[in-house]
C-alpha cells in the first residue's frame, strides 16, 4: 500500500480490482502447451517477448486453432487491452495490445490481461502508471521466486496505483506522449550515429587490410630511400582526400630500409621454423631421447588461383597467406565441473563464452571450477594471450580478444582457444579477424545450426586467408588503427551515455507525471474518488440484478 505517498488534490489510490468494471477483465493469460499449438492455426499466441516497456514488440510467431482455443476456454485479446509481463525483464512492464481481430489472439499464462470495460479510465494513463518508477518498485516488492522472479496475479491485485481525475489523466497522457515523441527523435538520432560508427569501423578495417590506409605512407617511405636521409623523428601524414581513407595519426618510421615483401617474410618464417625444429631435434637426441620426439613443422598448401580470385587485389609487396603460416600453436581448453557463480580471488574459474566477444577480455564472465583435476597450469589464461571463441552463437563464433588484464586464475573452457602466433603481430591478426572479410571467412568455415551454436575447428582456423605486408608497415597499420578505433570507441561511449541519460529522462517524466507535477491540476475536474465510486456502484448494481434474477428463477 502506498499510504506514505502524498497525492495531489483530487487523486486517489486504487488497485486494479477497484478499476475493472462489470464487463472488464483482469486475469492471467492461458496455459497453452507445445502440444496445443499448431503453426497452421488462425489464432496467434502472444508471448512474453512481445511485451515491451510501453510498446508492443510484435515478435512472436506461435499459433493454435480456433477449436483448441475454445477447448481450452481461452481469453481472447481485444485492441486496447493492457498486457502486463509477470516475469522480467523488467518485471511488470506493460504495453497496450494494438492488433485488430475478433477472437484472433490469446496470450500465455505469464502475461496478465487488463480490460476496464468502461470509459472512466484512460487506458494509456494506466499503462504509463504501470511503467512508472514508483509502480515498478511496488511490483518488485511483491515478486516471488529465487531464480525466476515473477509476480502472481494475486499479488499484482494488491498493488495500489495513483489515480488522477479523468480529465487530468487525458492531459497527463498528452504531455507524456509529447515529451516522449521529442525524446524518441533524439534517441533515433543517437542510434543512427552508433550505426554509422559501426560502418566507419568496418570501412577503416577494410582500407587497412587492403593497403589503402598506408598508401601515402608507402609512397613517402619509398621516396625517402631515393633521397638523402631525412632528419630523425616521425613525420605525420596529412589527411587524405575524399577518394581515399584518412591517414591522420600515421607516421613515417625512422627505418628507411626497403620494405620486406610478404613472400620474403613468409620464407624467412619457414626457415626459422626449420632451424628451430633442427635445434629441438638435436637437444632431444642429446638428452638420450627423453620425452616425445619433436614433430617437424607442417607446411600449409598455398592458396590456389581460384581462392585468390575471391579476395581483393593487394598493393605491391603484399600477399595473401594462410593464418596457419603464422600460428605456432593452438591450445584448447576442456570441460570442467563448475558452479555458475563468479570465482573469488582464492578460487580458480573457467571462462564463459561471454568472456570473449568484440570488446576486451572480461574475466568477470567466468564460473567457479569445482573439478578435482583443475590444478593444471597449462589451461590458465595469461596476460597477453590471444583468445578465440571456437563455439558460440552465429554472431560471436570466431570472436577474439587479447587478454590484456589478467588478475584472477581463469582457465580456458572447451569453447575457447588460445592461439600463439610467430613472426608477425597478433594485434594485426586481431583486427583482421574482426574485419568484415575476416568475419565472412569465419562464417563460411564454421559449422552448426544457423539459429544457435556454431563451431569452427583448428584446421579451419589455420586455413583462413590473411593479407600480409612487411612487419614495418604492419606496425604503422596497427598504430593508425589503434588511434582511430580509440576515437570511435570514445564517441561510442559518449553516445551510449547519452542513450542511458535519455532513458533516465523518460523515467523522470513518468515520475513527475504520477506525482502530479507534469501538468496543472484543475479544481473543476471530478475527483478520482468519484470515478471509483461509480465503478463500484455499477458492480454492486450488477450483483443485485444477478441476485434478483436468481430469486425470480426459484419462484
Amino acid at each position: 500500500m502506498m499510504s506514505e505517498v502524498i497525492l495531489p488534490n483530487g487523486w486517489t489510490l486504487a488497485t486494479i480490482d477497484d478499476l475493472v468494471g462489470v464487463h472488464g477483465v483482469f486475469r492471467d493469460g492461458d496455459w497453452i502447451e507445445s502440444k496445443d499449438q499448431d503453426q497452421n492455426g488462425q489464432v496467434r499466441l502472444i508471448q512474453l517477448a512481445d511485451i515491451g516497456d510501453g510498446e508492443f514488440k510484435d515478435k512472436s510467431s506461435r499459433f493454435l486453432t480456433p477449436e483448441k482455443a475454445a477447448e481450452l476456454n481461452c481469453t481472447f485479446l481485444e485492441n486496447g487491452d493492457i498486457l502486463v509481463a509477470r516475469m522480467p525483464d523488467p518485471l511488470g512492464r506493460a504495453c497496450l495490445f494494438p492488433l485488430q481481430g475478433n477472437k484472433k489472439f490469446v496470450t500465455v499464462v505469464d502475461v496478465c490481461v487488463i480490460r476496464f470495460g468502461h470509459n472512466l479510465m484512460d487506458v494509456r494513463y494506466f499503462m504509463y502508471a504501470l511503467n512508472s518508477p514508483a509502480s515498478r518498485k511496488n511490483i518488485s516488492d511483491h515478486q516471488t521466486g529465487s531464480t525466476r522472479k515473477r509476480i502472481s496475479r494475486g499479488n499484482l491485485s494488491t498493488v495500489h496505483f495513483p489515480i488522477a481525475p479523468l480529465q487530468e489523466q487525458h492531459r497527463i497522457v498528452a504531455k507524456i506522449e509529447e515529451l516522449f515523441s521529442e525524446l524518441d527523435k533524439g534517441i533515433e538520432y543517437l542510434k543512427t550515429a552508433q550505426a554509422q560508427l559501426k560502418v566507419y569501423r568496418q570501412a577503416l578495417l577494410k582500407h587497412a587490410f587492403e593497403g589503402k590506409l598506408t598508401a601515402q605512407w608507402r609512397e613517402q617511405h619509398r621516396a625517402k630511400q631515393s633521397v638523402a636521409p631525412a632528419k630523425a623523428g616521425a613525420q605525420p601524414l596529412n589527411d587524405m582526400d575524399s577518394s581515399s581513407t584518412p591517414s591522420r595519426g600515421l607516421a613515417l618510421h625512422e627505418n628507411d630500409e626497403p620494405l620486406e615483401t610478404a613472400a620474403d617474410l613468409l620464407e624467412r618464417i619457414q626457415q626459422e621454423r626449420k632451424q628451430r625444429y633442427q635445434q629441438q631435434l638435436t637437444d632431444w637426441e642429446a638428452s638420450d631421447k627423453q620425452g616425445s620426439k619433436p614433430k617437424p613443422p607442417k607446411s600449409l598448401p598455398p592458396l590456389t588461383a581460384e581462392e585468390l580470385a575471391e579476395f581483393p587485389e593487394l598493393p605491391e609487396g603484399w600477399g595473401w597467406c594462410k593464418l596457419g603460416d603464422f600460428i605456432s600453436s593452438i591450445d584448447a581448453g576442456k570441460s570442467f565441473k563448475c558452479d555458475e557463480r563468479e570465482p573469488r580471488a582464492d578460487e580458480i574459474g573457467v571462462a564463459k563464452v561471454s568472456a570473449v566477444t568484440w570488446g576486451e577480455y572480461d574475466e568477470s564472465e567466468s564460473k567457479t571450477c569445482t573439478d578435482s583435476s583443475k590444478e593444471n597450469e597449462t589451461y590458465l589464461i595469461r596476460s597477453g594471450d590471444f583468445l578465440l571463441s571456437r563455439a558460440n552463437t552465429i554472431d560471436l563464433v570466431g570472436a577474439c580478444v587479447i587478454a590484456r588484464k589478467v588478475i584472477k586464475k581463469i582457465m580456458l573452457s572447451d569453447k575457447t582457444l588460445r592461439i600463439v602466433f610467430e613472426g608477425f603481430s597478433q594485434e594485426y591478426f586481431l583486427q583482421y579477424l574482426r574485419s568484415r572479410i575476416g568475419r565472412n571467412q569465419i562464417m563460411q568455415l564454421s559449422t552448426g545450426n544457423q539459429e544457435s551454436m556454431r563451431n569452427i575447428g583448428q584446421d579451419r582456423i589455420r586455413s583462413i586467408a590473411v593479407p600480409i605486408c612487411s612487419r614495418l608497415e604492419a606496425e604503422i597499420i596497427i598504430g593508425g588503427l589503434a588511434l582511430k578505433l580509440s576515437e570511435a570507441d570514445q564517441l561510442d561511449q559518449t553516445l551510449t551515455t547519452a542513450l542511458q541519460q535519455a532513458e533516465a529522462l523518460r523515467q523522470s517524466i513518468l515520475k513527475k507525471a504520477f506525482s502530479g507535477q507534469l501538468v496543472p491540476q484543475d479544481p473543476n475536474d471530478e475527483p478520482a474518488s468519484e470515478l471509483l465510486a461509480r465503478i463500484k456502484a455499477e458492480r454492486l448494481a450488477s450483483q443485485g440484478n444477478v441476485v434478483v434474477r436468481r430469486k425470480r428463477g426459484r419462484s
